[in-house]
């Protein structure tokens, strides 16, 4: 699979080959070309450790997959969220929901907003189930209510979590100087002895993306996130206490007085 967003790079024919000949020998039936997964195809998908990655890096068909699923666990919801008690339902939202949408996050995420955004829509059923509301019932009072990240702030807090890890040297070793401070960048840069103290050296140093597509990965969307966060939060290096500090902070961002400003709201504008 070669990853482009340049149907050129897709058309160009290209051949790749194992060779399991022994030294010296040259036998075409030891040679066996690789299939190579094109845009063109039915299923132009590669699984890897659970996730569809595909040529366009546009992560389509693993947002499509998990939309499958999550369609699957709003059914058992719907069935059931007569016979069970609130509490039943939030376990259950969690243990047939709430894992699909974590799992990788910090990957697929990098699909554009509009598909993500169908999964949204789909937890927003969910919370609505849950809380027993109208299936048009305005969810940010229901998430704050529930305590109960919505996607786009849960798939934050998944890569804040993740980045802390490689700041504190938890992650695998691979991840080791990925990222640097802007200090530490611009001394790479220039003399040691030169160097002048500036107010941003503890942020982490953002790279220049020159696509979009290439702005949603990690490399460039971890750093500037964790540049976002409070102080207060930064400096926390337990991960349980940071995961529920962030949390809380995502929360609190939720209005607690809710006051929809859309005219002629249908779950507003109810008929006496």
């Amino acid at each position: 699979m070669i990853f482009s967003g340049s149907e050129a790079v897709h058309s160009e024919t290209l051949h790749v080959y194992i060779d399991n000949n022994n030294v010296n020998e040259d036998l075409d039936e030891h040679k066996f070309e690789i299939t190579r997964i094109m845009t063109k195809d039915n299923n132009p998908t590669y699984k890897y450790l659970g996730i569809l990655m595909d040529p366009n890096f546009s992560f389509r068909q693993h947002v499509s997959s998990i939309s499958s699923k999550l369609s699957k666990a709003l059914y058992v919801l719907r069935r059931v969220k007569n016979c069970l008690p609130d509490k039943a339902l939030l376990l259950l939202y969690y243990s047939l929901f709430h894992c699909h949408l974590i799992y990788a996050s910090e990957i697929w995420s990098s699909a554009p907003e509009h598909l993500i955004n169908q999964l949204f829509i789909k937890q927003k059923a969910a919370i609505r189930i849950i809380a027993k509301a109208k299936y048009n019932a305005h969810t940010q009072p229901l998430f704050r209510k529930l305590e109960i990240l919505p996607l786009f702030s849960l798939i934050l807090q998944q890569k804040l979590v993740f980045f802390q890890s490689v700041i504190q040297k938890r992650a695998p070793p691979a991840f080791d100087n990925i990222w640097f401070t802007n200090r530490e960048y611009r001394l790479l840069q220039i003399d040691d002895n030169n160097y002048r103290e500036l107010r941003n050296d503890g942020d982490y140093f953002i790279p220049y993306s020159r696509t979009q597509t290439l702005g949603r990965a990690p490399i460039f969307v971890l750093p500037h996130e964790w540049n976002q966060l409070p102080p207060d939060i930064q400096i926390v290096r337990n991960t349980r206490e940071f995961k529920i500090k962030l949390k809380d902070f995502f929360i609190n961002q939720i209005p607690e007085n809710f006051l929809c400003t859309r005219l002629f709201c249908p779950a507003c504008n109810i008929p006496q």
